[in-house]
């Protein structure tokens, strides 16, 4: 940037400056409500008592003869919701409320005015509405006093209300006005996840005593401090209009203090996580940078971070940002990431304190529009294909031995699998419209991002700015709505833009269009979509010379002729990738070919998100499976489909494995998948490993995701199996076995089965409640030349319940059923059953196993870290368990009852802070009443059942 650049810069700001300040802000801060509050805290008891004087001015026109207040903290939570916060828990690898939910939050101690005391009810399915009843009505410009007593019992619980370990955090913590429009007041409920807020942007005026060894981080800035012996009093004032007014405290509580032009900022930290803190600082600085040339300095002259303990990334508060303590902790080859998620949260300094949005009916305006911008600021800082990982010099060859990582590859990979699943949504709607709480971060964030994007595309970069810069002008402190949105898009513009946000924010629709082929001169394009939108094409000729047009996409498929200076070589739609077109393999002429030869082929090398998306994927390279080494090969059609083929070497055994596999994914565009393999074992030793065998399989998964990478989703599977040997292949004239004389071979069998997984418990991976059931039915015929045959089925049903806030009993049933009865078709012993027994000790057509688990804490908090927190042991627990079955053939009573007691260890461990956790298993059993039986021991990854 040049210095009359730099000058330039510097004159608009201050016009940006001077039209928030000029036509918004006094006037927007005059007819502000304010809040008066005196707030005594006691962080033994964990309770805060508070009197609150909130003043509020009708804008009119009706008379009002009410108030209405959220009351956050009183929220009720059915059965239903509890069950699956703690199963949702396992997302984020928390325990949402470590003690269980609370059963006293809040008392509503009086509601009065100027001494008298008022009628009030406590309404909403959730009981967070707090209805005040005016002694008359209150009429347009007249302005209402209201005194509110009241006390919170907070809640021992991760989130943004609460405490956990040394840290309290409150937000939204006392009775806080709701939005008034014309309609009357806004009762949103307060929906158990994301953001379901919409507020009036306040002035507050707030008291607070704390013991003195707290440190407070606050919103507004602090005018006053007095310490009265074992505590200390707070004077606490915003000088400007801010959405709610936060706290957070702990005695452990460091700071690190810099300036950005008239900002404080101060980026608050725990013992050990200086480091983190000043990037952090640094982190915010590029933000406001970028986004004060974009919209204008922010008129706060302090913003904090606050690190507590959130259970997700990060959160905006009044005037400071929540910062999930975990993220301090990331390893420093993740500091693009840190960057990310310390930079959304202060973009929100912008899109909700500034300017505020419903965030219950409209999340997207400000999710939205704050991703895309925020995306905007990484690009500009790293470049849109930059790597998110910075490796450490240690490991210089990672940029080698794993797949890309950028930003670009990121933006968009949760929701197309969404789209592609059929569980997309609009953009628009409801917060408690979306099916599942991970599928707002993939359509409100992913997809809302891109359609700002092509906001931007439609009316252009100026108009673009334009607009923003009149957002923040005209509602700077107060609400925007989205048709006001809309309106000033289109005004800017001089377009009716009615119809690209009636499409891309109100409907689930599915933008794709294709290159369906070339006949001589003519281009053959299909609008395999229903959304219409126009997209350029870019037409290159065999002599290189390029012609683009516009198609609008109206017509399903269009013949376009296209003279030219020499036969068409390449046509390609949207080479810019502006358009959100959910399968861009399609759009260009010939397809793409990517082809990756990799150094060792990983497993992250068939996951679309590490695939270039715009063409097929041919990737190549050595493997090690089946304890020996090979090659590997795949073609991919991103999100679609994936054909392979293997060998692999394992040279103990001197075997030879190859395999030979398809899978067509999103059957139906639903979460189904169905595929075939085809694998050959040869034994170079003597031929009795020999095995050809075969599968084929439809699965279908019964919820958008698995809350943790080891985690099996909830799913049903139908499979048949054809198993061969090969050294004892028969002919036509061969009889089938005569079950009565051939013992089971477990090798010429055709199978078809189908099986039934769901999982209820939770958090994972060390749930504390809950419930879990697997089950299958299996039968193997004389079909597909095979010689044998049998009938089997079983459940597994696990039952979790806590005993106390830190202990719980596991409980497991296990049963399968067999014929022909003197088959063994089950096994008992091992790690998943009879851990006082090997795995093939106890053996039988049928069985049953009872066990139960009694887990306690050892060491609960150990908060050990390697290799610059890659890996974390969080904690120390100990089980003792006994466990109880049998097999049998004919006769139940022919068997004799199996029994064993142990107890172990379970190791938490999380990998990259917070990025993923597993549950480390040691188990020791011993079989009881069999002496001969030697002590086992068993090492496995989270828990048994």
């Amino acid at each position: 940037m040049t210095g009359t650049d730099s000058l330039q810069s510097g004159v608009r700001l201050l016009l940006i400056f001077a039209w928030m300040f000029l036509s918004g802000s006094p006037a927007s801060a005059g007819q502000a409500p304010s809040y008066r509050i005196s707030a005594e805290l006691d962080t033994q008891q964990k309770t805060l008592a508070a009197t609150e004087v909130l003043s509020w001015r009708n804008p009119g026109p009706s008379p009002v003869d009410h108030m209405v207040l959220h009351i956050y903290p009183n929220r009720r939570y059915s059965q239903e919701e509890q069950d699956f916060m703690f199963r949702y828990g396992g997302y984020f690898k928390i325990n949402p409320y470590p003690e269980g939910f609370p059963e006293k939050t809040m008392d509503v101690i009086s509601v009065r005015q100027q001494g008298r005391g008022l009628d009030y009810e406590i309404s909403g399915e959730e009981a967070t509405l707090l209805t005040v009843k005016l002694p008359h009505p209150l009429k347009k410009g007249e302005t209402a006093e209201v005194e509110i007593r009241f006390k919170l019992f907070l809640p021992h619980a991760y989130g943004r209300y609460g405490w956990h370990e040394n840290i309290i955090k409150l937000s939204r913590w006392y009775p806080i006005l709701a939005v008034y429009e014309k309609e009357g007041w806004n009762e949103n409920p307060f929906f158990p996840f994301h953001r379901p807020f919409f507020s009036e942007s306040s002035l507050y005026d707030v008291e607070l005593t704390a013991p003195a060894d707290q440190v407070v981080i606050h919103t507004g800035r602090k005018t006053g401090e007095e310490r009265l012996g074992a505590v200390k009093k707070y004077r606490l004032k915003t000088d400007l209009p801010v959405r709610e007014f936060t706290l957070a405290l702990s005695e452990d509580y460091l700071l690190k203090e810099d300036r950005f032009g008239d900002v404080r900022i101060k980026s608050y930290y725990l013992p050990g996580d200086e480091d983190a803190a000043l990037l952090a600082i640094s982190d915010v600085k590029d933000l406001m940078g970028f986004y004060s040339e974009l919209f204008g300095p922010s008129p706060y002259k302090e913003f904090s971070l606050a690190p507590v303990h959130l259970g997700y990334g990060g959160e905006q508060m009044g005037q400071m940002a929540f910062i999930d303590t975990r993220v301090y902790r990331l390893p420093k080859f993740l500091d693009k990431y840190f960057d990310f998620l310390i930079s959304h949260e202060t973009g929100h300094l912008w899109f909700y304190n500034l300017v505020g949005m419903n965030e219950y009916t409209q999340m997207w305006l400000e999710e939205g529009t704050n991703a895309y911008f925020n995306n905007e600021y990484l690009y500009s800082k790293y470049g849109e294909d930059a790597d998110i990982l910075t490796y450490p010099d240690w490991f210089n060859g990672g940029s080698v031995l794993l797949p890309r990582f950028t930003f670009k590859q990121t933006r968009m990979f949760r929701y197309l699998m969404l789209e592609r699943s059929g569980w997309d949504h609009p953009v628009v709607d409801k917060l408690s419209s979306f099916q599942e709480p991970t599928s707002i971060f993939s359509i409100t964030y992913g997809k809302g991002s891109r359609i700002v994007g092509m906001l931007e595309a439609v009316i252009g970069p100026e108009t673009f700015r334009k607009v923003f810069q009149r957002i923040f002008k005209e509602y700077c402190f107060k609400n925007l709505e989205l048709q006001d949105f809309i309106r000033i898009c289109e005004e800017e513009s001089g377009q009716d833009l009615s119809m690209f946000f009636e499409q891309w924010l109100y409907k689930a629709g599915r933008y794709d269009y294709a290159v369906a082929g070339v006949s001589g001169q003519n281009i053959i394009l299909k609008n395999l979509g229903d959304i219409e939108m126009p997209a350029p094409v870019k037409v290159t000729f065999a002599d290189q010379s390029t012609r683009t047009f516009i198609w609008d996409g109206q017509q399903k498929e269009q013949s376009i002729p296209m003279e030219g200076p020499a036969p068409i070589e390449r046509v390609s739609i949207d080479p810019e990738e502006t358009l959100l077109d959910v399968d861009r393999v399609d759009n260009q002429w010939p397809r793409a070919f990517h082809v990756n030869a990799v150094p060792i082929y990983w497993g992250l090398y068939d996951i679309p998100l590490f695939l270039p998306e715009d063409g097929y994927n041919i990737v190549i390279g050595p493997e090690s499976a089946n304890s020996g080494l090979g090659l590997k090969a795949s073609l991919h059609r991103p999100y679609d489909w994936v054909l392979y083929s293997g060998t692999d070497y394992e040279f103990g055994e001197q075997l030879l494995h190859s395999r030979l596999g398809y899978q067509l994914k999103n059957v139906f565009r639903s979460q189904t998948s169905a595929g075939f393999e085809l694998a050959n074992t040869h034994d170079f030793d003597d031929g009795d490993d020999d095995l050809a065998s075969g599968k084929v399989y439809l699965r279908q998964e019964l919820w958008p995701a698995a809350y943790g990478v080891f985690k099996d989703n909830d799913h049903w599977t139908l499979y048949l199996i054809r198993n061969q040997r090969l050294g004892d292949r028969h002919d036509a004239i061969v009889k089938q076995e005569e079950d009565q004389y051939l013992e089971y071979s477990r090798r010429e069998e055709a199978i078809v089965g189908a099986v039934l997984h769901l999982d209820r418990t939770g958090p994972y991976p060390d749930p504390r409640q809950g419930w879990g059931a697997h089950a299958f039915l299996e039968s193997a015929g004389h079909f597909l030349g095979a010689t044998q045959y049998f009938y089997r089925s079983g459940f597994d049903v696990r039952i979790i319940e806590p005993v106390s806030p830190q202990t719980r009993l596991a409980l497991r049933v296990k049963y399968g059923w067999g014929y022909p009865r003197h088959k063994e078709l089950f096994h008992l012993g091992g790690m998943d059953g009879l851990r006082g027994y090997q795995r093939k000790d106890v053996r039988g057509a049928n069985i049953i196993l009872g066990s139960a688990e009694y887990r306690f804490p050892l060491l609960p908090s150990l908060d050990i870290s390697v290799a610059d927190h890659l890996f974390g042991i969080e904690s120390l627990g100990g089980v003792i368990f006994f466990d109880a079955g049998q097999s049998w053939m004919e006769n139940f009573s022919d068997a004799d009852f199996k029994k064993d007691v142990g107890a172990g260890l379970r190791v938490q461990v999380n990998i990259g802070s917070f990025l993923e956790k597993i549950t480390v298993r040691l188990d020791v059993a011993q079989a009881l009443g069999e002496p001969q039986e030697d002590t086992r021991f068993w090492f496995g990854l989270n828990h048994a059942f």
